[in-house]
């Protein structure tokens, strides 16, 4: 359904009511300039053309309140209906057909076994659709309580989900990963499953924690899905490399780790790591790696209350416990010390 056909739709239904309730025509009138300047509050305007855009509000996407996980499935896709999400992201998946992702003034194919994200503020739509179908996974990551544990050390999350995308590459709306039949039909069981637990009437218990627990599943298969199919093509783009590098000082954040090192495992000379590094990560990578080592001993401070400070500083990769305590306190607010016992 169009964003216009919904607005419209909204209106009809409002009209039906009223003239049931029997009203006034002035009163009448009174209602519906209100029903529309609501729905104009749902819309926006696209920088690139400043044509209208509909707005997608989180409230009416999630099932379940206080919990940001959704499936949205589009069986017959609405074509030149430009919307933005409030403060949510999808994970897309084209299950049939073929069209055109328009994306920020720019235009992508997309085709069956296509999977690729679209963060909260893009204004998008599709166009030229062929039997275009798709499911969408909308969630907020910041905002679900995933234990992501060592998933910053798979270079696939950090080239599909971390990179940012805010970035001036030609193909900066274009990461995505083709799946086989295979893939595509194991991933869309997993969708399934998760669709079903999220809607379930009555709600269930522990149905957070399932559904979590199904959306885990859903983007490890995506993960490895991806790496299978970067290792089988041997793509070696620029946002790759850099999440290989970003992967491998997650994995490695103990070690001593050089500049040199740093650009081996990138591909790219000294100058040229550091810029591209804080155009995506809008950081350095010694201070990215320095970050990794900071929360790494947040939560050795909590699981291991036995380990000294000093312990912890070289378990994560500093030399110097007077420095590791000043930097903790920088980027936590509090002394190792104080947080331990917060």
């Amino acid at each position: 359904m169009t964003a216009p056909f919904r607005c419209w739709k909204i209106v009809a239904e409002k009209i039906g009511f009223f003239l049931n309730q029997g009203l006034t025509k002035s009163f009448f009138s009174f209602i519906i300039v209100n029903i529309m300047k609501k729905i104009s509050q749902n819309k926006r305007r696209n920088p690139c053309d400043n044509r209208s855009v509909y707005v997608m509000q989180r409230g009416r996407c999630f099932p379940l309140e206080d919990f940001p996980l959704g499936v949205v499935y589009s069986p017959e896709q609405g074509l030149l209906d430009y919307h933005i999400h409030e403060n949510f992201s999808e994970l897309v998946i084209i299950t049939e057909g073929t069209g055109i992702h328009e994306v920020n003034g720019r235009s992508y194919p997309v085709t069956a076994g296509d999977v690729f994200m679209v963060q909260g503020d893009y204004v998008h739509c599709y166009s030229d659709g062929y039997g275009l179908t798709l499911v969408n996974v909308i969630f907020n990551w910041d905002e679900l309580p995933l234990p992501q544990c060592d998933i910053g050390e798979i270079a696939a999350f950090q080239h599909l989900f971390v990179i940012d995308p805010a970035n001036q590459d030609s193909d900066r709306f274009d990461r995505r990963v083709r799946l086989a039949q295979s893939e595509l039909n194991e991933l869309l069981r997993i969708v399934g499953d998760l669709d079903r637990i999220i809607n379930a009437q009555p709600v269930g218990a522990g149905v957070r924690f399932i559904a979590l627990a199904k959306f885990m599943e859903l983007i490890a298969a995506l993960l490895q899905a991806y790496e299978r199919a970067a290792d089988a093509l041997k793509i070696n783009s620029l946002p790759q490399r850099l999440g290989v590098l970003a992967a491998m000082l997650e994995q490695n954040f103990m070690e001593q780790i050089s500049i040199e090192k740093m650009c081996r495992v990138a591909g790219m000379s000294y100058a040229s790591l550091f810029r591209q590094f804080r155009r995506y990560f809008n950081d350095t990578p010694g201070n990215y790696l320095q970050t990794q080592r900071l929360r790494r001993a947040g939560e050795l401070l909590l699981q291991q209350p036995e380990l000294s400070i000093s312990e912890v500083a070289f378990r994560c990769g500093f030399t110097d416990s007077a420095y590791f305590s000043r930097k903790f306190k920088e980027y936590f607010q509090v002394s190792p010390s104080q947080y331990r016992y917060k």
